[in-house]
């Protein structure tokens, strides 16, 4: 069984297409890594935050 030039082309076509949407970019991948990093940093500043003023209305309690 032999594959015609056209199907052979055709079938490399559209892998190549698949690829081209399925695979990230390195860009997209460097920012949703810079998304993740800045959401944790995000909440790690908030929870020192709350952390700060939890001891200091405690120490107002006091």
């Amino acid at each position: 069984m032999s594959i015609s030039r056209y199907k052979l082309h055709l079938m490399i076509w559209i892998a190549a297409a698949l690829l081209q949407f399925a695979a990230p970019t390195v860009a997209e991948a460097q920012n949703r890594n810079r998304e993740t990093i800045d959401s944790l940093r995000w909440g790690y500043e908030y929870n020192s935050a709350e952390a700060y003023r939890r001891a200091n209305q405690a120490q107002h309690l006091d």
